[in-house]
C-alpha cells in the first residue's frame, strides 16, 4: 500500500470512527436559570434562591445568572444600604455569572468595585473598561464550567449606556466588539457559549442578526440572556436569520426564567424555555430569607420614621428638615432646594415607603462661606429662583461676621448633580468644596427615627405649626 493510501485509509478510518463515537455519545442537557431587572424589590429573593438550590441538587448540568439592574427603585430597606444589601443577597443566592445594568454603577465606580469584591459577586464583563486601581479584583470576560459531558462558557457584557451614576470612570465597548473579539476563544473552549447582556430585547435580536451574519455558518453564541426593557418572554425567541436563542425573565424576581438545552455531543441539537411564576407558596432558602430579615429590620416596613402633628405642605415641612440635616452633617447652615419635599404630607405617621416617594434623595456639597452676609449675597446671584435653595440652620441668629459651614443638599445620590457645581454662584469662590456622599435626606430621617427609638419614643415627632413659623427658613433674605 502507498503512503498515499494509507493517509487516505486513516483519514476514512478516523471520520468512521468519529461518527461512531457521536452515535454512541448520550445526549446531555444544560439548563440555565436567569434572572434581571430586580431593582432591590426583595420579597422573592429567597424562593428564587431555594428554586435554583433545589435544580443545582437534582441535576449538576443547571446554572443560575443575572443580567443587571440590582438597583433602585425597590425595598426602602434595601434601597438605603447604597447596593450592599442587594448585591450581599443576590451572591448568596447560587449565582454562578452576572453583569452590571444601566443603573448599577448608581453609588460611584470604586463603591460598586468594592461592593463586589466585599460579596465574592461573580461579575462576568467582557466590554467595561475599568480604571486602573479600580477595577474588581475577579471580573473576567467569561466563566468556563465543565458540566457532567459539556462544557458551557457564560460571556458578560455588562449595559452600553450607564445612567444615575456619580461619575465617568468606566467605559463601556459595544457588545458585538467584545463577542467579535472573543469568538475564536470561546468556540475553541466551550461546547456551549451563552451570552448575557443588559441592552434590551431589540438591540437582542440586532446582534444576534449582526452575529449570524459576520460568522456564516456557526454563529460564536448559542444563546443570549438578557434583561433591561423588563420584558418577560413566556417561550424562546429565535432571531431568524442566524437562529440565535434569546430569552428574558422579566422583571422585579416574579418569574425566573428557565432555559434548557440538548447537547448531541457535536451542537445544541434541542432547546426550550419557559417562566417559572415565583409565588408566595414556594419554599424559601432559610440563610436568604434571614439575611432578608436582617435588612428588613434595620428600617420596617411598618414602623413609622415620624410622626406629623398635621398635614403639611413642602413649604412647611422643608424647613424642619433642613435643620435637621443642618444639625446630623454637623454644618452651621444648610440649604436645601424648594423641591426637596415633592408633594404634601399627611398628618400622622411617615412610613419608608412615603418616605422615599416624597424624599428626594439629595447629597450635600459641603463648604465654608466668609459670613453669612457673603451666604445671602450668592444666594441672591442665583438669577432662577425655582432654583434657589431655601436657607435653613440650626442657629437662631447666625453671627454675620463669622465664617460659617455651609452643606448644601443639591447632588442627587445615584446622578452628579449639579453637573458643573464649580460653576454654581453658591460655590464658586469654595476652594475646599467637598461633596459627602452616604448622608443624604433620607439618611437624615432614618437617623432622626432611631434617636427617637433610643429614647424610648416610637418615632420622630414633627411640630408642623413650629415647623411652619420658625424663622430659620427663608430663600436668601435676612434672618
Amino acid at each position: 500500500m502507498t503512503g498515499r493510501s494509507a493517509d487516505a485509509c486513516r483519514l476514512v478510518l478516523g471520520v468512521l470512527l468519529t461518527g461512531l463515537l457521536r452515535l454512541g455519545a448520550a445526549e446531555v442537557t444544560v439548563t440555565l436559570l436567569n434572572t434581571g431587572d430586580l431593582h432591590e424589590s426583595s420579597a422573592n429573593l429567597a424562593r428564587i434562591a431555594a428554586l435554583v438550590a433545589a435544580r443545582k441538587a437534582a441535576d449538576p448540568n443547571v446554572l443560575y445568572v443575572d443580567c443587571g439592574d440590582l438597583l433602585n427603585r425597590g425595598d426602602p430597606a434595601f434601597q438605603i444600604t447604597r447596593g450592599a444589601a442587594m448585591f450581599e443577597t443576590l451572591s448568596a443566592c447560587g449565582l454562578d455569572a452576572a453583569v452590571l445594568g444601566n443603573h448599577d454603577l448608581s453609588f460611584g465606580t470604586a463603591h460598586t468595585a468594592a461592593l463586589i469584591d466585599r460579596f465574592h459577586y461573580p461579575l462576568t464583563d467582557a466590554n467595561s473598561v475599568w480604571p486602573a486601581g479600580l477595577e474588581p479584583r475577579a471580573a473576567p470576560p467569561y466563566r468556563l464550567f465543565r458540566l457532567k459531558g459539556v462544557t458551557v462558557a457564560l460571556v458578560g457584557t455588562s449595559s452600553e449606556h450607564i445612567n444615575h451614576r456619580l461619575d465617568d470612570l468606566v467605559f463601556r465597548r459595544r457588545v458585538v466588539e467584545a463577542i467579535r473579539y472573543l469568538a475564536t476563544d470561546l468556540r475553541a473552549l466551550a461546547d456551549i457559549v451563552v451570552l448575557l447582556t443588559h441592552v434590551g430585547g431589540e438591540r437582542d435580536e440586532a446582534l444576534a442578526a449582526q452575529l449570524g451574519a459576520e460568522f456564516p455558518g456557526r454563529p460564536p453564541v448559542d444563546l443570549i440572556l438578557g434583561a433591561h426593557d423588563h420584558e418577560a418572554y413566556p417561550e424562546l425567541r429565535v432571531q431568524s436569520s442566524s437562529g440565535i436563542a434569546i430569552q428574558h425573565s422579566g422583571e422585579l424576581g416574579r418569574w425566573l426564567g428557565e432555559t434548557v438545552l440538548t447537547w448531541d455531543g457535536s451542537r445544541v441539537s434541542g432547546r426550550r424555555s419557559r417562566l417559572l411564576p415565583i409565588t408566595a407558596d414556594l419554599p424559601e432558602d432559610p440563610a436568604v430569607a434571614a439575611l432578608g430579615a436582617r435588612v428588613r429590620s434595620s428600617l420596617p416596613a411598618a414602623r413609622p420614621l415620624l410622626r406629623l402633628s398635621a398635614a403639611t405642605t413642602p413649604p412647611e415641612f422643608t424647613p424642619w428638615l433642613g435643620r435637621l440635616a443642618a444639625t446630623q452633617a454637623a454644618v452651621d447652615v444648610a440649604l436645601l432646594p424648594a423641591d426637596a419635599v415633592r408633594q404634601p404630607l399627611p398628618a400622622g405617621d411617615l412610613l419608608p415607603a412615603t418616605m422615599v416617594q416624597v424624599v428626594s434623595r439629595l447629597e450635600p456639597l459641603c463648604f465654608t462661606v466668609p459670613s453669612l452676609a457673603a451666604l445671602q449675597a450668592r444666594l441672591a446671584a442665583v438669577a432662577d429662583p425655582a432654583r434657589r435653595p431655601l436657607l435653613c440652620t440650626v442657629i437662631p441668629h447666625p453671627p454675620r461676621r463669622r465664617a460659617l459651614r455651609v452643606a448644601w443638599f443639591c447632588a442627587y445620590a445615584d446622578a452628579p448633580s449639579p453637573p458643573a457645581p464649580e460653576l454654581d454662584p453658591l460655590t464658586a469662590a469654595a476652594p475646599d468644596l467637598q461633596r459627602r456622599t452616604g448622608l443624604s435626606l433620607w439618611d437624615v430621617i432614618v437617623t432622626a427615627a432611631a434617636a427617637a427609638r433610643a429614647r424610648g419614643e416610637p418615632c420622630a415627632n414633627v411640630d408642623v405649626p413650629a415647623a411652619a413659623l420658625a424663622p430659620a427658613a427663608s430663600s436668601g433674605g435676612a434672618l
